[in-house]
């Protein structure tokens, strides 16, 4: 049976990358920056070798949590919801989700309370349904990329990640872009690992 997996995360946190990178006949729009190119959740065929099956679900990107605004019928502040953020609640609702993927910018300096803030945002909204993280924009970092986790701890614990969460640390550019491909290949077998250990436990990792 064909399992559900949707990625979500921040504007520029390389959504439609992770999904071109599972799904090479996708295709979805991206941007070099944090302009948003998704405006519509859409799902994508994923088919793995050993028969296994997935809808990748790409999705909006998050904004920023609510600005305060002062609410004269409560007469007090209150945060004015992302619209982003609803339509992503009611897209997301709609599915019956197998595993939910939140993407964080491992660039220097990027990472915000705002993403711990909408991790815990989407914990709390998706109930039991496992969420995992994927830690984008690391071709630029120097050491093995799974090595990112370990060395920023303090950051996630910070911005209110669980340093214990389950995690893949990735590069999506094209593998075109990259001056060592590997890092390419590496990334799509580490994540392809992340995801087989949730949704098919018992069939492990089969490398290519």
């Amino acid at each position: 049976m064909s399992k559900n997996v949707a990625i979500i995360g921040q504007t520029g946190a390389g959504i439609s990358s992770l999904v071109n990178m599972l799904c090479p006949d996708a295709n979805a729009p991206t941007s070099p920056n944090a302009t948003r190119c998704t405006k519509e959740g859409k799902e994508y065929l994923w088919i793995l070798e050993d028969e296994c099956s997935c809808q990748v679900h790409d999705t909006v990107g998050l904004g920023e949590p609510g600005r305060w605004h002062f609410s004269f019928k409560s007469f007090k502040f209150v945060r004015k919801p992302d619209t982003w953020q609803l339509k992503l609640e009611e897209y997301l609702k709609k599915k019956d989700l197998d595993l939910l993927i939140y993407c964080i910018p491992g660039d220097r300096g990027l990472l915000k309370k705002s993403h711990g803030q909408n991790y815990g945002k989407v914990k709390s909204m998706m109930g039991s349904v496992p969420l995992v993280v994927v830690v984008t924009h690391l071709e630029k970092f120097k050491d093995p990329l799974d090595g990112w986790w370990s060395t920023n701890l303090s950051i996630l614990r910070n911005v209110g990640i669980p340093e214990t969460t389950k995690h893949a640390c990735v590069t999506t550019l094209p593998k075109k872009d990259l001056e060592n491909g590997d890092l390419y290949d590496n990334s799509r077998e580490g994540l392809e690992t992340l995801i087989r250990g949730i949704l098919w436990p018992s069939t492990g990792h089969r490398r290519r």
